[in-house]
């Protein structure tokens, strides 16, 4: 079997190659040595079988991939959270390894769309498990590894899925989560040498928890930016938190004018390839304010990007009904009524049958919370981070960390559920420190969400336009409709939901 390595993305991170070991991104080791670019390379020496192999994937703390080609085979690794996508294919007894599906559809000419998973993309915005919307074309999953030689074999180095929950006092846990962060924060400094951290600071908790982290360990080389129309209530408390900090802070106000003419601009046909890569939507919620912020160079070029990523593991997205017992109908009911929702499902069945093949072993909301970070969590969220690397910026996800991965894994359920722990840690016993306790923005709860869909076919268009341009604090509308109006056949497409919408344009784009 010849193996064929093409790697083509060298936007914010680098390729670096030494003794057919290709990595990029950088990793911290069980003893907290880092390595990164060229170094990450000395991590995987020595890594002659899949043993040696699966034995630093899981005590390599960081962002990554990796390929090691070793005569007729290859082994391939990706973090936990899949932060830079590597797909694989098998043609004529020969195995392709790639880090842009383009490759495959113009190279090897493997043009044809897999219809479920274009059907499955229009639903959820990205293709689930394996597949990717090019037929016989692949890709590694978060905290997924393969062997590629006399066949093909995969396996998971990572789960979040847990089997048992760890039984500590509230103070013992506090403590620990507080232990976790210093360590935590400290990785992201000593990673970024000294260069810019730029924060996406919204309204919410996470941002901030990496602003206030910053601040307590004396990094001053900061700035924040927010972005979104001019009466945004993520402006207002953005701007609050950064002056409490003593942050500069750079709001960029999303109006109709800015998106002018995006839909033709050659840096967005790059992104939309590149953020996408026949396997997710593009997010473009965060682009135009990167690009007006790259444009101005109003940040230095090699400054490093530190979103607020985490929402997840804080126990967000856990429904109320599902608890330690297994209930797999219900944790298939739960995913598909909260992510096969961006337009209306004909068939549920054949993806019903997908997601119960997907799921892990444990209790259940453990199983339920596994799924969402394997697929939505790091092909939806994390993948938003390509808007920075397409700019040439690189991003930490420090709120990923091992440490912290590892600590709400096992979690006991009681915390979890409305991020109770992880918000009453934050409000009193860090924000409460340097003065940014102010609540979290009300989102509403699920039942109030539920009436709301409940009622929607209901409401005349009129008021619900209304209602919805009000809300309308990112701009979405204005975004929508010049994609809408560059599609040929736009009809039927809810104009109001972006990711829909984006869904849509792309899977144009490939006819």
């Amino acid at each position: 079997m010849m193996i064929t390595i093409t790697l083509e993305f060298n936007h914010g991170f680098q390729w670096f190659e030494k003794n057919g070991i290709y990595v990029k991104g950088y990793v911290f080791d069980e003893n907290n040595n880092l390595y990164q670019n060229g170094q990450l390379t000395d991590y995987f020496l020595g890594c002659e079988n899949e043993q040696d192999f699966k034995r630093k994937l899981e005590h390599a703390n960081g962002i990554f991939c990796v390929i090691i080609k070793r005569d007729d085979k290859a082994f391939i690794g990706v973090d936990r959270t899949r932060t830079f996508p590597i797909f694989y294919t098998e043609k004529e007894n020969d195995f392709y390894i790639s880090d842009n599906t383009y490759f495959f559809k113009n190279k090897l000419h493997l043009k044809q769309i897999d219809r479920l998973s274009q059907e499955e993309f229009l639903l959820t915005g990205y293709v689930t498990g394996e597949n990717t919307l090019l037929k016989n074309v692949y890709q590694l999953q978060a905290g997924q590894y393969a062997t590629a030689g006399k066949g093909l074999n995969k396996d998971y180095y990572f789960t979040y899925a847990a089997r048992n929950a760890v039984n500590k006092t509230y103070d013992t846990l506090e403590k620990e989560l507080l232990h976790a962060f210093e360590d935590v924060f400290g990785r992201l400094i000593t990673s970024v040498d000294n260069r810019t951290i730029v924060i996406p600071l919204s309204g919410g908790y996470d941002s901030r928890l990496i602003a206030v982290m910053l601040k307590k360990l004396g990094y001053e080389n900061v700035i924040c930016f927010t972005y979104g129309r001019y009466d945004s209530f993520e402006v207002e408390i953005s701007t609050k938190v950064a002056e409490k900090l003593g942050y500069k802070h750079i709001n960029v106000e999303y109006h109709d004018n800015l998106f002018d003419g995006f839909v033709d601009d050659e840096r967005y046909i790059r992104y939309s390839k590149f953020g996408a890569n026949h396997t997710s939507v593009f997010l473009l919620q965060d682009y135009f304010a990167v690009k007006y912020i790259y444009d101005k160079e109003l940040i230095p070029k090699d400054s490093v990007i530190v979103p607020g990523h985490t929402v997840f593991i804080s126990g967000a997205h856990i429904p109320a009904g599902l608890k330690k017992k297994r209930m797999k109908s219900r944790i298939i009911n739960e995913i598909m009524r909260r992510h096969y929702s961006l337009k209306k499902i004909i068939d549920a069945e054949k993806f019903r049958v997908k997601i119960s093949q997907q799921l892990g072993e444990g209790f259940s909301y453990s199983c339920f919370e596994n799924w969402v970070l394997k697929e939505r969590a790091a092909k939806f969220i994390v993948n938003a981070d390509r808007t920075y690397e397409i700019f040439g910026y690189e991003h930490r996800i420090p709120l990923w960390d091992n440490a912290l991965i590892e600590f709400f894994k096992y979690l006991d359920i009681k915390y979890k559920l409305n991020k109770k722990f992880y918000n009453n840690v934050l409000e009193k016993t860090i924000f409460s420190r340097y003065g940014v306790d102010f609540g979290e923005k009300n989102k509403g709860n699920e039942l109030i969400q539920r009436i709301k869909m409940f009622i929607k076919p209901y409401v005349p268009k009129y008021i619900f336009d209304k209602y919805k341009t009000k809300k309308d604090i990112n701009c979405f509308y204005p975004v929508s409709k010049r994609l809408l109006d560059s599609m040929t056949n736009p009809d039927g497409i809810d104009i109001w939901n972006d990711n829909s919408v984006v869904a849509y344009w792309y899977v144009e784009s490939l006819q």
